[in-house]
């Protein structure tokens, strides 16, 4: 399984995909729900919450997670890498691993790191809170942009 880390995710997150794979030994009574939203803000259909094992290689853990239907197959939420008894979890990407607990989890970094481009305001606009506005920016391109077929648009 594949876990995603999302800063912004409050909760742990287990796809509802996933969970219906476990074998019935392992699928845990699911308990509770809660209102899930989206980083869009968009209600997401949760399911209930259940305590995990999570195994890879020596590593092992229990993990309170949220089921729900996302479509990554886990999110690994701010729950997580706090951690627990004030100790936040260590993201080592030099090392690819995030430590858990003093465990350490293979972690593979996956970017769209091409595709991102930095934005300028072209200028300093102040926007009162509750509004919207549009705005002229500056976009960074690279010779490779014009290629890519994105000339264009953002």
């Amino acid at each position: 399984m594949v876990f995603t880390v999302d800063n912004g995710a409050t909760r742990t997150i287990l796809s509802r995909k996933m969970y219906d794979r476990l074998l019935e030994g392992a699928r845990q009574q699911l308990r509770g729900a809660a209102l899930l939203r989206g980083a869009g803000g968009a209600y997401i259909k949760e399911h209930g919450s259940a305590a995990f094992q999570v195994r890879r290689g020596r590593m092992e853990l229990e993990l309170e997670m949220t089921v729900a239907d996302i479509e990554n197959e886990a999110l690994l939420g701010c729950d997580v890498l706090c951690g627990s008894d004030n100790v936040p979890a260590d993201i080592i990407l030099s090392k690819g691993v995030i430590v858990i607990n003093g465990q350490e989890m293979p972690c593979i970094q996956r970017s769209a790191v091409d595709y991102a481009r930095k934005i300028t305001v072209a200028i300093d606009t102040s926007v009162p809170a509750l509004s919207k506005a549009l705005v002229d920016v500056f976009v960074d391109r690279r010779n490779t942009d014009d290629n890519a077929g994105c000339a264009e648009y953002i």
